[in-house]
């Protein structure tokens, strides 16, 4: 009976003790764990660099304009046009007031 305590005891001990792969396991858990907050964290940072950038630059008049300008419209007219010349009249074809012969339409 002192044997069978003996391996019991034993038996504890080994099922306490944790194996080589469960510690590999722990330590790539909380080495994986850092990498992904320290990403996290760099995402952010560069996430809110990049929304306060946008809106400094989007702010920001980076072409200085003369005092005139200011009280010109924003867009302007667009250019006008040239006039057409008007389109030329209807040929008048020999056939106009009656037969026209063999010859068929004949434009003077």
């Amino acid at each position: 009976m002192r044997e069978s305590r003996a391996a019991e005891a034993s038996r504890d001990d080994d099922a306490r003790r944790p194996s080589p792969r469960g510690a590999m396991l722990r330590v790539l858990a909380v080495v994986a764990g850092g990498v992904v907050s320290f990403g996290g964290l760099l995402g952010l940072a560069l996430l809110g660099f990049g929304l306060f950038a946008c809106g400094y630059f989007r702010g920001r008049d980076s072409s200085p304009r003369p005092p005139e300008w200011e009280s010109s419209p924003t867009v302007a007219p667009p250019p006008s046009l040239p006039s057409l010349p008007p389109p030329p009249p209807p040929p008048v074809r020999a056939c106009d007031g009656g037969p026209c012969g063999d010859a068929g339409d004949v434009t003077l």
